[in-house]
């Protein structure tokens, strides 16, 4: 038997469960961008109108008060988690492939710790918080 043959047979081993991942993760993402999406532009929604009830517009990023920091760091938050999910759904995951996974979990990573801060903030706003 050739060696080449078997490699060749390992590789298209690799690329079919490669192939299954990737179906997975895909058949995994769609539904949840049906939810996913919406959440966000509510989240965005009532976080602008939110910050709008606590701190006037034009002192949202001014940071001279404990309350404008909250507010601040709160929309700054909720900034970059939109930036990351528009990165993610209009550059990351149409080109998903093998090489991309690293960047995807970098992506979820990132995300969670985003969200664990708003959390944290946000219940700063109740207790008087960390700042």
């Amino acid at each position: 038997m050739d060696g080449r043959a078997s490699g060749a047979r390992g590789r298209g081993a690799s690329a079919r469960a490669g192939s299954t991942r990737f179906r997975i993760l895909r058949g995994f993402e769609e539904p949840f961008e049906r939810i996913g999406i919406p959440a966000l532009v509510v989240q965005v929604l009532t976080g602008l109108w939110l910050a709008g009830q606590f701190v006037p517009m034009t002192r949202w990023l001014a940071f001279g008060s404990a309350l404008e920091v909250r507010v601040g760091t709160k929309l700054l938050l909720l900034g970059l988690t939109v930036a990351l999910a528009l990165h993610a759904r209009l550059r990351v995951i149409p080109r998903l492939d093998e090489s991309g996974l690293g960047l995807l979990a970098t992506h979820i990573v990132i995300v969670t710790a985003l969200a664990v801060a708003l959390v944290v903030v946000g219940v700063s706003f109740q207790t008087g918080g960390l700042f």
